[in-house]
């Protein structure tokens, strides 16, 4: 989720980001960052301002894995749209 986010937005505070995800905590969330960041996926940027800014975005290896995303998210949409036939099939016959 964090991933597909970062793919629609680009680089986000680590605030806002936690604000756009409410049932997430805010412990759980940064350890999600910090093993993508240790993965090589995420980076992590600090503005030395008061109080300080923590940014995180795509690495070139987070970029890659782009396309792998996409097909995911389709797979994602068609077993949706597949499963909803299946448990009401009078809705597929009306088009």
């Amino acid at each position: 989720m964090i991933l597909h986010h970062f793919f629609y937005t680009g680089d986000e505070r680590f605030i806002e980001l936690w604000r756009k995800m409410p049932k997430v905590s805010k412990k759980v969330l940064l350890e999600q960052l910090k093993e993508m960041e240790n993965d090589g996926i995420v980076v992590r940027k600090q503005v030395n301002t008061f109080p300080p800014e923590v940014y995180y975005g795509l690495s070139e290896r987070g970029k890659s894995l782009e396309q792998l995303l996409l097909h995911i998210e389709s797979w994602m949409e068609n077993y949706q749209l597949q499963r909803t036939t299946e448990l009401n099939p009078m809705k597929e016959k009306q088009k």
